[in-house]
Protein backbone atom coordinates (compact mmCIF):
# COMPACT_ATOMS: atom_id res chain seq x y z
CA UNK A 1 0.00 0.00 0.00
CA UNK A 2 1.62 3.12 -1.21
CA UNK A 3 1.61 6.45 1.14
CA UNK A 4 1.41 10.30 -0.33
CA UNK A 5 4.01 12.21 0.37
CA UNK A 6 2.04 13.99 2.53
CA UNK A 7 1.10 11.30 4.91
CA UNK A 8 4.68 10.06 4.81
CA UNK A 9 5.75 13.55 6.27
CA UNK A 10 3.12 12.97 8.92
CA UNK A 11 4.65 9.73 9.78
CA UNK A 12 7.88 10.96 10.18
CA UNK A 13 7.05 13.48 12.61
CA UNK A 14 5.45 11.02 14.83
CA UNK A 15 8.28 8.89 14.63
CA UNK A 16 10.82 11.77 15.39
CA UNK A 17 8.78 12.71 18.26
CA UNK A 18 8.31 9.26 19.88
CA UNK A 19 11.81 8.86 20.03
CA UNK A 20 12.57 12.20 21.34
CA UNK A 21 9.87 11.76 24.26
CA UNK A 22 10.77 7.99 24.88
CA UNK A 23 14.49 8.98 26.04
CA UNK A 24 13.46 10.69 28.92
CA UNK A 25 13.28 9.38 32.49
CA UNK A 26 10.42 7.98 33.55
CA UNK A 27 8.78 9.40 37.21
CA UNK A 28 9.74 6.91 39.53
CA UNK A 29 6.35 5.55 40.72
CA UNK A 30 5.41 7.55 43.93
CA UNK A 31 5.95 5.40 46.80
CA UNK A 32 3.16 5.31 49.14
CA UNK A 33 4.09 5.34 52.55
CA UNK A 34 2.81 3.31 55.29
CA UNK A 35 0.10 5.73 57.27
CA UNK A 36 1.53 6.89 60.59
CA UNK A 37 -0.19 5.54 63.43
CA UNK A 38 -1.30 8.44 65.66
CA UNK A 39 -0.70 7.60 69.30
CA UNK A 40 -3.63 8.15 71.70
CA UNK A 41 -2.73 10.80 73.87
CA UNK A 42 -0.79 9.62 77.35
CA UNK A 43 -3.86 10.30 80.07
CA UNK A 44 -2.43 12.54 82.76
CA UNK A 45 -4.23 12.10 85.96
CA UNK A 46 -5.11 14.14 88.11
CA UNK A 47 -3.30 14.30 91.51
CA UNK A 48 -5.85 13.29 93.80
CA UNK A 49 -7.05 15.86 96.09
CA UNK A 50 -5.60 15.17 99.88
CA UNK A 51 -9.21 15.11 101.57
CA UNK A 52 -8.55 16.93 104.52
CA UNK A 53 -9.70 14.74 107.91
CA UNK A 54 -13.18 15.64 108.87
CA UNK A 55 -13.43 18.00 111.88
CA UNK A 56 -15.47 15.73 114.41
CA UNK A 57 -18.10 18.63 115.52
CA UNK A 58 -18.77 18.83 118.83
CA UNK A 59 -21.54 17.94 120.71
CA UNK A 60 -23.65 20.32 121.95
CA UNK A 61 -23.41 19.33 125.48
CA UNK A 62 -19.39 19.59 125.22
CA UNK A 63 -19.87 22.76 123.81
CA UNK A 64 -21.80 24.48 126.24
CA UNK A 65 -19.62 23.17 129.02
CA UNK A 66 -16.55 24.99 127.12
CA UNK A 67 -18.28 28.17 126.45
CA UNK A 68 -19.67 27.84 130.59
CA UNK A 69 -15.57 27.06 131.52
CA UNK A 70 -14.18 29.98 129.10
CA UNK A 71 -16.72 32.32 131.38
CA UNK A 72 -15.12 30.78 134.20
CA UNK A 73 -12.14 32.50 133.65
CA UNK A 74 -12.83 35.49 134.31
CA UNK A 75 -13.14 34.36 137.95
CA UNK A 76 -10.11 34.35 140.04
CA UNK A 77 -11.02 31.64 142.29
CA UNK A 78 -12.63 29.31 139.71
CA UNK A 79 -10.44 30.07 136.92
CA UNK A 80 -7.58 27.47 137.88
CA UNK A 81 -10.06 24.60 137.90
CA UNK A 82 -12.04 25.74 134.82
CA UNK A 83 -8.51 25.89 133.19
CA UNK A 84 -7.74 22.49 133.97
CA UNK A 85 -11.39 20.95 132.67
CA UNK A 86 -10.70 22.89 129.02
CA UNK A 87 -7.11 21.14 128.84
CA UNK A 88 -8.76 17.10 129.61
CA UNK A 89 -11.99 18.54 127.06
CA UNK A 90 -8.39 18.84 124.68
CA UNK A 91 -8.59 19.61 121.17
CA UNK A 92 -12.77 20.48 121.15
CA UNK A 93 -11.73 23.78 123.42
CA UNK A 94 -8.84 24.56 121.00
CA UNK A 95 -11.06 27.51 119.28
CA UNK A 96 -13.09 28.78 122.25
CA UNK A 97 -9.38 29.41 123.73
CA UNK A 98 -7.73 31.12 121.21
CA UNK A 99 -11.10 33.59 120.88
CA UNK A 100 -10.39 33.68 124.78
CA UNK A 101 -6.30 34.90 123.68
CA UNK A 102 -8.69 38.22 122.23
CA UNK A 103 -10.62 39.16 125.50
CA UNK A 104 -10.06 42.21 127.32
CA UNK A 105 -9.49 41.07 130.35
CA UNK A 106 -5.79 40.37 130.94
CA UNK A 107 -6.22 37.48 132.86
CA UNK A 108 -8.29 35.66 130.44
CA UNK A 109 -5.21 35.80 127.59
CA UNK A 110 -3.12 34.78 130.53
CA UNK A 111 -5.15 31.39 131.58
CA UNK A 112 -6.21 30.76 127.75
CA UNK A 113 -2.31 31.06 127.01
CA UNK A 114 -1.33 28.35 129.60
CA UNK A 115 -4.18 25.95 128.39
CA UNK A 116 -3.34 25.93 125.21
CA UNK A 117 -0.22 25.12 125.95
CA UNK A 118 -1.15 21.90 127.75
CA UNK A 119 -3.24 20.96 125.43
CA UNK A 120 -0.22 21.52 122.36
CA UNK A 121 -2.64 22.19 118.99
CA UNK A 122 -0.65 23.65 116.34
CA UNK A 123 -3.46 25.73 115.65
CA UNK A 124 -2.78 28.25 118.99
CA UNK A 125 0.35 29.47 117.65
CA UNK A 126 0.01 32.22 115.43
CA UNK A 127 -2.96 33.63 118.34
CA UNK A 128 -0.16 33.07 121.13
CA UNK A 129 3.06 34.55 118.72
CA UNK A 130 0.34 38.00 118.48
CA UNK A 131 -0.06 37.69 122.51
CA UNK A 132 3.87 38.14 122.69
CA UNK A 133 3.17 41.71 122.30
CA UNK A 134 0.88 42.25 124.96
CA UNK A 135 -0.01 45.43 126.52
CA UNK A 136 0.28 43.59 129.90
CA UNK A 137 3.34 42.07 130.82
CA UNK A 138 1.98 39.50 132.89
CA UNK A 139 0.43 38.03 129.73
CA UNK A 140 3.46 37.58 127.51
CA UNK A 141 5.18 35.14 129.71
CA UNK A 142 1.97 32.73 129.30
CA UNK A 143 2.59 33.03 125.60
CA UNK A 144 6.47 32.08 125.66
CA UNK A 145 5.65 28.83 127.86
CA UNK A 146 2.64 28.07 125.62
CA UNK A 147 5.10 28.02 122.30
CA UNK A 148 7.76 26.50 124.19
CA UNK A 149 5.69 23.63 125.08
CA UNK A 150 4.15 23.49 121.65
CA UNK A 151 7.50 23.53 120.24
CA UNK A 152 6.46 24.52 116.49
CA UNK A 153 9.69 26.54 114.73
CA UNK A 154 6.85 29.42 113.59
CA UNK A 155 7.73 30.70 117.21
CA UNK A 156 11.81 30.78 116.94
CA UNK A 157 11.99 34.02 115.54
CA UNK A 158 9.10 36.04 117.82
CA UNK A 159 10.89 34.02 120.57
CA UNK A 160 14.28 35.32 119.73
CA UNK A 161 13.30 39.05 119.77
CA UNK A 162 11.39 38.43 122.92
CA UNK A 163 14.62 37.61 124.61
CA UNK A 164 15.10 41.60 125.29
CA UNK A 165 11.00 41.97 127.07
CA UNK A 166 12.09 42.33 130.56
CA UNK A 167 8.70 40.09 131.35
CA UNK A 168 9.15 37.74 129.15
CA UNK A 169 12.71 37.45 128.75
CA UNK A 170 13.55 34.28 130.24
CA UNK A 171 10.71 32.45 130.02
CA UNK A 172 11.63 33.23 125.80
CA UNK A 173 14.61 31.59 126.52
CA UNK A 174 13.64 28.26 128.15
CA UNK A 175 10.62 28.19 125.37
CA UNK A 176 14.02 28.21 122.71
CA UNK A 177 15.99 25.06 124.47
CA UNK A 178 12.71 23.63 124.54
CA UNK A 179 12.40 24.16 120.78
CA UNK A 180 16.16 23.56 119.83
CA UNK A 181 16.48 25.47 117.06
CA UNK A 182 20.26 26.03 116.42
CA UNK A 183 19.11 29.28 114.85
CA UNK A 184 18.53 30.49 118.71
CA UNK A 185 21.90 29.50 119.67
CA UNK A 186 23.87 33.33 118.92
CA UNK A 187 21.00 35.58 120.39
CA UNK A 188 20.89 32.82 123.42
CA UNK A 189 24.87 33.47 123.82
CA UNK A 190 24.30 36.98 124.09
CA UNK A 191 21.72 36.75 126.18
CA UNK A 192 24.47 35.75 128.45
CA UNK A 193 25.20 38.93 129.20
CA UNK A 194 21.72 40.28 129.77
CA UNK A 195 21.54 42.49 132.68
CA UNK A 196 18.61 40.76 134.49
CA UNK A 197 20.07 37.75 136.00
CA UNK A 198 16.32 35.10 135.27
CA UNK A 199 17.25 35.98 131.84
CA UNK A 200 20.97 35.02 131.96
CA UNK A 201 20.14 32.03 133.70
CA UNK A 202 17.42 30.73 131.44
CA UNK A 203 19.59 31.33 128.44
CA UNK A 204 22.51 29.16 130.48
CA UNK A 205 19.70 26.70 130.45
CA UNK A 206 18.33 26.61 127.22
CA UNK A 207 22.46 26.41 125.59
CA UNK A 208 22.89 23.35 127.80
CA UNK A 209 19.34 21.93 125.92
CA UNK A 210 20.22 22.30 122.14
CA UNK A 211 23.77 21.57 123.14
CA UNK A 212 25.89 23.46 120.53
CA UNK A 213 29.48 23.33 120.95
CA UNK A 214 29.49 27.41 119.98
CA UNK A 215 28.22 28.05 123.18
CA UNK A 216 31.19 26.20 125.40
CA UNK A 217 33.21 29.32 125.78
CA UNK A 218 30.38 31.75 126.91
CA UNK A 219 29.40 28.93 129.19
CA UNK A 220 32.73 28.83 130.85
CA UNK A 221 32.78 32.58 131.06
CA UNK A 222 29.59 32.45 132.68
CA UNK A 223 30.91 30.08 135.36
CA UNK A 224 32.34 33.84 136.69
CA UNK A 225 29.11 35.47 137.16
CA UNK A 226 28.10 37.30 140.14
CA UNK A 227 25.05 35.76 140.34
CA UNK A 228 24.60 32.11 141.99
CA UNK A 229 22.24 30.63 139.99
CA UNK A 230 23.34 31.17 136.65
CA UNK A 231 26.94 29.84 137.59
CA UNK A 232 24.96 26.70 138.07
CA UNK A 233 22.97 26.79 135.10
CA UNK A 234 26.38 27.63 133.29
CA UNK A 235 27.76 24.59 134.66
CA UNK A 236 25.01 22.23 134.60
CA UNK A 237 24.89 23.54 130.50
CA UNK A 238 28.41 22.59 130.42
CA UNK A 239 27.97 18.77 131.55
CA UNK A 240 24.83 18.72 129.22
CA UNK A 241 27.38 19.50 126.49
CA UNK A 242 29.79 17.29 127.80
CA UNK A 243 32.45 18.95 125.59
CA UNK A 244 35.97 17.65 127.27
CA UNK A 245 36.61 21.60 127.39
CA UNK A 246 34.27 22.01 129.92
CA UNK A 247 36.50 19.62 132.03
CA UNK A 248 38.96 22.64 133.47
CA UNK A 249 36.18 24.93 134.73
CA UNK A 250 34.13 22.25 135.99
CA UNK A 251 37.36 21.77 138.17
CA UNK A 252 37.72 25.36 139.01
CA UNK A 253 33.94 25.00 139.96
CA UNK A 254 34.76 23.04 142.83
CA UNK A 255 36.29 25.39 145.03
CA UNK A 256 33.28 28.03 144.39
CA UNK A 257 32.27 29.49 147.75
CA UNK A 258 28.73 28.12 146.97
CA UNK A 259 27.58 24.85 148.33
CA UNK A 260 24.96 24.06 145.17
CA UNK A 261 27.60 25.63 142.53
CA UNK A 262 30.62 22.93 144.12
CA UNK A 263 28.02 20.22 144.17
CA UNK A 264 26.56 20.28 141.10
CA UNK A 265 30.42 20.89 139.40
CA UNK A 266 31.04 17.23 141.25
CA UNK A 267 28.36 15.86 139.58
CA UNK A 268 28.99 16.99 136.40
CA UNK A 269 32.76 15.75 136.37
CA UNK A 270 31.09 12.59 137.27
CA UNK A 271 29.07 12.86 134.23
CA UNK A 272 31.36 13.34 131.79
CA UNK A 273 33.78 10.90 132.82
CA UNK A 274 37.51 12.54 132.08
CA UNK A 275 40.11 11.13 134.40
CA UNK A 276 41.51 14.93 134.79
CA UNK A 277 38.99 15.45 137.52
CA UNK A 278 39.91 12.17 139.40
CA UNK A 279 42.38 14.33 141.72
CA UNK A 280 40.78 17.03 142.54
CA UNK A 281 37.46 14.88 142.92
CA UNK A 282 39.56 13.29 145.93
CA UNK A 283 40.34 16.49 147.45
CA UNK A 284 36.66 17.55 147.63
CA UNK A 285 35.77 14.40 149.78
CA UNK A 286 37.49 16.71 152.24
CA UNK A 287 34.86 19.36 151.54
CA UNK A 288 32.96 20.64 154.59
CA UNK A 289 29.87 20.17 153.34
CA UNK A 290 28.24 16.45 153.43
CA UNK A 291 26.43 16.59 150.40
CA UNK A 292 29.55 17.78 148.17
CA UNK A 293 31.43 15.18 149.68
CA UNK A 294 28.92 12.22 148.69
CA UNK A 295 28.59 13.10 145.11
CA UNK A 296 32.19 13.61 144.76
CA UNK A 297 32.50 10.07 145.91
CA UNK A 298 29.90 9.02 143.49
CA UNK A 299 31.83 10.86 140.93
CA UNK A 300 34.57 9.02 141.44
CA UNK A 301 32.88 5.59 141.03
CA UNK A 302 32.16 6.38 137.55
CA UNK A 303 35.38 7.55 136.69
CA UNK A 304 37.50 5.02 138.03
CA UNK A 305 35.28 2.06 138.97
CA UNK A 306 36.21 1.88 142.49
CA UNK A 307 34.75 2.92 146.06
CA UNK A 308 36.31 5.75 148.00
CA UNK A 309 35.88 6.94 151.46
CA UNK A 310 34.18 9.79 152.67
CA UNK A 311 36.46 11.96 155.03
CA UNK A 312 34.47 13.52 157.82
CA UNK A 313 34.35 17.36 158.24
Amino acid sequence: MGYSLGMKKLLLILFITSAVFGCEKKDKPVEIKKPIEVKKPIEVKKPEETKKPKEEKTDPETEKKIQELIMELKDNQASMKAMKELVKIGKPAVESLIGALKDKNGYVCYCAAIALGDIGDKRAVEPLIKILEHKAGFVRPSAAIALGKINDKMAVEPLIKALKDKYAGSYAAYALGDIGDKSAVEPLIEALKDKHKYVRSAAACALGKIGDKRAIDPLVKALEDKNLSVRIDAAMALGDIGDKRAVQPLIEALNDEDVPVRWRATKLLGKIGDKRAVEPLVEALKDKDWLVRSEAAKALKKITGKDFLLFKS
